[in-house]
């Protein structure tokens, strides 16, 4: 991605919500990657909005029937998916910055 122009910042751990809402804001990316203890996961959060005093994230689950990408102002850490799965253990957040922004 690097060779493309775009910038990466990878962070282990405990999301900075601060950070994550403004650089969202800002029309980037963040890939985030968890685990439940026995199965993990990677996913796409590209957007954020204010919605009646919440926010909503566009996130891209990729996989499922009920994955399919759209607003959502469930946790950006779990899905429904006939049970909510969360994906809270061993984070990883991937923040890539569009070149030229």
């Amino acid at each position: 991605m690097r060779d493309l122009g775009y910038s990466v910042n990878l962070i282990i751990g405990g999301l900075d919500v601060v950070r994550f809402i403004t650089f969202l804001k800002s029309v980037n990316i963040n890939i985030l990657r968890g685990t439940n203890g026995e199965a993990g996961h990677a996913w796409i959060l590209d957007g954020v909005k204010t919605w009646r005093g919440s926010y909503q994230y566009h996130i891209n689950w990729g996989w499922g029937p009920n994955a399919s990408p759209g607003w959502s102002n469930e946790c950006y850490y779990g899905l429904w998916n006939k049970t909510f799965l969360v994906y809270h253990k061993d984070t990883l957040h991937m923040y890539i910055l569009a070149p030229g922004t």
